[in-house]
Protein backbone atom coordinates (compact mmCIF):
# COMPACT_ATOMS: atom_id res chain seq x y z
CA UNK A 1 0.00 0.00 0.00
CA UNK A 2 1.36 3.61 -0.78
CA UNK A 3 0.12 5.71 1.44
CA UNK A 4 -1.75 8.99 -0.10
CA UNK A 5 -3.12 10.85 2.93
CA UNK A 6 -2.10 11.01 6.74
CA UNK A 7 -3.91 14.03 9.20
CA UNK A 8 -5.02 13.60 12.48
CA UNK A 9 -8.68 12.48 11.16
CA UNK A 10 -8.15 10.01 8.17
CA UNK A 11 -5.44 8.10 6.37
CA UNK A 12 -5.30 6.79 2.77
CA UNK A 13 -3.58 4.50 1.23
CA UNK A 14 -3.71 3.15 -2.99
CA UNK A 15 -2.78 -0.76 -3.60
CA UNK A 16 -2.37 -0.59 -7.08
CA UNK A 17 -2.53 -4.50 -7.66
CA UNK A 18 -5.72 -4.41 -6.35
CA UNK A 19 -6.90 -0.94 -8.01
CA UNK A 20 -7.91 -0.03 -4.27
CA UNK A 21 -8.09 3.10 -2.42
CA UNK A 22 -8.49 2.58 1.31
CA UNK A 23 -9.69 5.28 3.59
CA UNK A 24 -9.90 4.96 7.10
CA UNK A 25 -11.24 7.86 9.84
CA UNK A 26 -9.00 7.87 13.06
CA UNK A 27 -10.89 7.53 16.31
CA UNK A 28 -10.35 11.82 16.51
CA UNK A 29 -13.18 13.54 15.71
CA UNK A 30 -13.98 16.62 13.97
CA UNK A 31 -14.41 19.54 16.29
CA UNK A 32 -15.28 22.20 13.38
CA UNK A 33 -16.70 21.32 10.07
CA UNK A 34 -13.63 23.61 8.42
CA UNK A 35 -11.75 20.21 10.02
CA UNK A 36 -14.16 17.90 8.17
CA UNK A 37 -13.96 20.49 5.05
CA UNK A 38 -10.28 20.51 4.84
CA UNK A 39 -10.04 16.73 5.51
CA UNK A 40 -12.15 15.50 2.75
CA UNK A 41 -10.97 18.33 0.48
CA UNK A 42 -7.18 16.89 0.96
CA UNK A 43 -8.50 13.38 0.36
CA UNK A 44 -10.11 14.00 -2.72
CA UNK A 45 -6.99 16.21 -3.98
CA UNK A 46 -4.83 13.03 -3.07
CA UNK A 47 -6.60 10.99 -5.90
CA UNK A 48 -7.26 13.65 -8.07
CA UNK A 49 -4.40 12.33 -10.67
CA UNK A 50 -5.98 8.81 -10.88
CA UNK A 51 -7.80 7.30 -13.43
CA UNK A 52 -10.55 7.01 -10.67
CA UNK A 53 -13.42 5.18 -12.32
CA UNK A 54 -11.18 2.39 -12.19
CA UNK A 55 -10.22 1.97 -8.71
CA UNK A 56 -12.87 1.21 -5.96
CA UNK A 57 -12.99 2.67 -2.44
CA UNK A 58 -13.02 0.80 0.93
CA UNK A 59 -13.88 3.47 3.57
CA UNK A 60 -13.24 1.79 6.94
CA UNK A 61 -15.36 4.06 9.68
CA UNK A 62 -14.83 1.50 12.46
CA UNK A 63 -12.92 3.71 14.59
CA UNK A 64 -14.87 6.99 13.99
CA UNK A 65 -17.34 8.55 16.75
CA UNK A 66 -20.32 8.71 14.97
CA UNK A 67 -22.14 11.85 14.17
CA UNK A 68 -25.31 12.79 12.51
CA UNK A 69 -25.84 16.25 13.32
CA UNK A 70 -28.02 18.09 10.09
CA UNK A 71 -24.89 20.17 9.03
CA UNK A 72 -22.35 17.39 9.30
CA UNK A 73 -24.88 16.00 7.54
CA UNK A 74 -24.90 18.37 4.45
CA UNK A 75 -21.25 19.08 4.05
CA UNK A 76 -20.60 15.36 3.80
CA UNK A 77 -23.40 14.73 1.24
CA UNK A 78 -21.38 17.46 -0.92
CA UNK A 79 -18.17 15.23 -0.26
CA UNK A 80 -19.66 11.74 -0.89
CA UNK A 81 -20.57 12.42 -4.13
CA UNK A 82 -17.61 13.52 -5.51
CA UNK A 83 -15.96 10.78 -3.92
Amino acid sequence: MLLLLETPWVRSEHDPERRLVRYTRTALGFSTIIELEQSYGALILSTQQMDRTRLGLLVDLREAPPRNDPTFEQVMGVYRSRM
